[in-house]
């Protein structure tokens, strides 16, 4: 049976990647911001019109979400406002803030960072391990479903 909906016009932004607004509640009940703007190894702008590491990395990860998988491709997620206005981000950076923001990392930094982020993660997906595999379990053939339950 065809479903019945009307097609009209609007002013309002509309953006093909809405549903990240789930993911936007879900990265702020998982304090993902806060997280990032506490962690005194990441580079800060250099300027008052730089962009703060926290819209960085958060945008940076939104754009991988979107598809993009080269710098160049970033630049769809900067250019849809309604999307900017779901995450808050007062201006979405560019190809060019990614390239250098992460020009910016050594090895060392690499790793403190890493370890930073792995302390923090690591015990949330420790809390939700009995959650996926209740719900894995649950979706499973039953000889499967016992050998996950078992692990």
């Amino acid at each position: 049976m065809p479903v019945e909906f009307e097609i009209s016009y609007t002013n309002k932004e509309i953006t093909p990647w809405g549903g990240l607004a789930l993911v936007k509640q879900m990265l702020g009940k998982m304090g993902f911001r806060e997280m990032v703007e506490r962690n005194p190894d990441l580079p800060q702008p250099g300027s008052n019109r730089g962009y703060d590491a926290a819209t960085i990395i958060e945008s940076f990860i939104t754009s991988i979400w979107c598809g993009a998988n080269r710098f160049l491709h970033t630049e769809v997620t900067r250019h849809d406002a309604a999307l900017g206005k779901i995450f808050d981000w007062k201006r979405t950076p560019g190809q060019d803030v990614y390239k250098r923001f992460f020009g910016k990392f050594t090895q060392a930094k690499n790793l403190r960072v890493g370890e930073y982020f792995y302390k923090w993660i690591c015990p949330l997906i420790i809390c939700l391990l009995p959650v996926f595999s209740a719900l894995l379990s649950a979706s499973l053939p039953p000889k499967i479903a016992a050998c996950v339950s078992r692990t």
